[in-house]
């Protein structure tokens, strides 16, 4: 009987170290805000500043500035822009880094938004379309395809679509979304 008591009393006293390890990992309430339109295009104003801006901070100012807005850029997007030239640690800061540059030669313009739609929200999170205009600078191509199509250096708009996920109205990921700037 004694046994039993004891076996119980672990038993009781496992469950509320359970319990009370369970309620340590819920000190940080995480509530969701109310969706608010507003807010998610401020923090892809925010986002955008950063792109225009990367080329010119010191790696701890885009370390410091992206870190903070803490986006999290899909690999298709990243190697869309940076290739495989850099490290995987490297890899979301030389995006914002590269963005506005190509070969070494800033756009003409600061990239813009020139599409903003809201796709879906629900509970404080919500889904945006948005497509970011470039005045960029393409290099030559002397070689073209099997001698066709050739061209020397030249600045052209170029249009990027991305999908924009946004949590407590603040973005969150990024994904490419080149479907969305084909032509029919």
């Amino acid at each position: 009987m004694i046994a039993r008591r004891a076996l119980l009393a672990l038993a009781v006293g496992a469950g509320t170290l359970a319990i009370r390890g369970a309620e340590a990992c819920s000190l940080v309430v995480r509530r969701d805000l109310r969706f608010s339109d507003a807010a998610c295009r401020r923090s892809l104003a925010d986002w955008l500043r950063l792109l225009n801006e990367g080329r010119l901070l010191t790696e701890d100012q885009l370390t410091r500035r992206a870190d903070a807005l803490s986006v999290d850029v899909d690999q298709e997007a990243l190697w869309s822009i940076i290739g495989d030239d850099a490290t995987k640690v490297d890899r979301s800061y030389a995006f914002y880094r590269r963005y506005t540059s190509v070969a070494g030669k800033a756009d003409r313009a600061p990239a813009r938004l020139v599409e903003v739609n809201f796709l879906k929200g629900v509970h404080g999170q919500a889904i945006y379309q948005f497509t970011v205009r470039r005045d960029q600078f393409h290099p030559a191509d002397e070689e073209g395809c099997n001698g066709l199509l050739t061209h020397g250096d030249f600045y052209g708009i170029e249009d990027r679509s991305y999908l924009g996920v946004f949590r407590n109205n603040r973005l969150a990921t990024v994904r490419d979304f080149s479907e969305w700037t084909y032509k029919a």
